[in-house]
């Protein structure tokens, strides 16, 4: 995975996640720093891509990923956004026993 920093960006979610739902990694993506919104726009920096089905004549896709490649935004993987929230808490956990070692 090449190092992303979503902090204050905009993120959109596309598609059926594996570990959560679409809320439930919103909730997770303010949690850290990030702006999730509902639909992609000129102000979008990243849709993050979940799993996409299609039927037997058709390659699988949503509305949210036709815009995105129009307006050439980049997408992400769900493991690389989950892996981003997993080291914006390492650095959160690291800093603060840096700070309890300090007082200490």
């Amino acid at each position: 995975m090449v190092f992303m920093d979503l902090l204050n960006k905009t993120i959109v979610f596309s598609g059926h996640f594996e570990t959560m739902t679409q809320e439930q990694l919103a909730k997770l993506a303010v949690f850290v720093g990030v702006i999730p919104r509902e639909t992609v726009s000129g102000i979008t920096d990243y849709v993050v891509v979940g799993a996409m089905y299609g039927d037997l004549f058709s390659p699988p896709t949503t509305e949210k990923l036709k815009t995105a490649n129009t307006l050439n935004i980049p997408l992400i993987s769900e493991v690389d956004f989950l892996n981003y929230v997993v080291s914006v808490w390492q650095r959160r956990l690291s800093s603060m026993s840096i700070k309890q070692i300090d007082a200490g």
